[in-house]
């Protein structure tokens, strides 16, 4: 049997967890010994939220990142190293500078300078879907009207990912096809790339019954109050996919699609519908829609659960791999 490491994962899944430092090398050569296959991962976040400044952050994380790689090498039965990244402007031909970004691409090039290329595949994450549950972009401004605010105009295209149902499949598909994926291959991991903030929220309106929803554009200013020392990192981000839109750019990377996981615009319909299952006003009215959704498509696991004395529902989702 084969070991698959996957940093930062809990024990939640079924598998056993092992500790491992990120500022002690050592500790992390411990945790990937017999490893087949790594899942790397760094966190920007909760050391900036936790109090260093962005480049702080920036810098931590690049240091995580780097001591990784160092410790991946000295595992001699490695055979893939994924490494969970994002895009940065320079990608696009840009040059708008995003700390939560830039630090994860520096250790693109730390990987691209080392002996580990050869095992490795870039895994560009795309913006999480549950990133709408905790970012206040919808207020609701009446009875029964919403108002949605943000920084870039509606026309804004957006890579989305539902991180709990998507990167499992997609994590799955690039190790099974490592003729396609190592060598430093790229994989963007959306879907839904073509889905603009107005659309999306289009979307959510349709499926949440709102009639009458607002998209006013704010300053980036005033979207930093909003998300208090987050809104810069979020707003440049959005800059980026703004200006320069929310592909590959100047790189050829691989799409879910050309991995087999054909989701197209079914997939959009899907989340859709968990945005609405997951909205409190919502009750067992969309019971019928939700089971029609989760026999309709194979590849779906959906376990939905009604109240109809408190006319609430609650719906949980997992994508079969191919």
């Amino acid at each position: 049997m084969k070991t698959i490491v996957v940093l930062g994962a809990t024990g939640e899944q079924g598998i056993e967890v092992v500790p491992g430092d990120f500022d002690d090398k050592a500790s992390l050569i411990s945790a990937f010994q017999d490893a087949s296959a790594i899942y790397a991962v760094t966190d920007f976040w909760a050391p900036f939220i936790g109090g260093l400044s962005a480049s702080e952050a920036q810098a931590l994380e690049t240091r995580h990142g780097k001591n990784i790689v160092d410790a991946a090498l000295e595992i001699p039965n490695l055979e893939h190293f994924i490494w969970s990244t994002l895009q940065s402007a320079k990608h696009k031909g840009g040059d708008i500078a995003v700390n939560f970004v830039d630090g994860k691409d520096d250790v693109d090039e730390y990987i691209k300078n080392s002996p580990l290329l050869p095992k490795t595949t870039f895994l560009w994450i795309g913006f999480y879907a549950q990133n709408l549950h905790w970012a206040p972009m919808m207020i609701q401004a009446g009875k029964t009207t919403y108002a949605h605010l943000f920084p870039t105009p509606p026309d804004t295209p957006i890579p989305f990912i539902e991180h709990k149902s998507d990167l499992g499949p997609i994590f799955y598909a690039i190790l099974v096809q490592p003729e396609k994926t190592l060598n430093g291959r790229y994989v963007l991991a959306t879907n839904g790339e073509d889905l603009t903030v107005g659309q999306m929220f289009k979307l959510w309106a349709e499926s949440a019954g709102v009639q009458d929803l607002k998209y006013i554009q704010i300053t980036e200013e005033a979207y930093d109050v909003l998300h208090g020392k987050t809104g810069l990192e979020i707003s440049s981000e959005l800059e980026v996919w703004s200006k320069y839109g929310a592909g590959s750019g100047n790189v050829e990377a691989l799409l879910p699609s050309d991995l087999g996981l054909n989701r197209g615009l079914e997939w959009i319909l899907v989340l859709a519908l968990t945005w609405a299952l997951a909205a409190a006003q919502l009750g067992s009215r969309f019971y019928e829609m939700a089971t029609q959704v989760a026999t309709k498509y194979e590849y779906l696991n959906v376990n939905i659960e009604c109240d109809k004395r408190k006319d609430s529902c609650t719906a949980s989702m997992m994508i079969v791999p191919p």
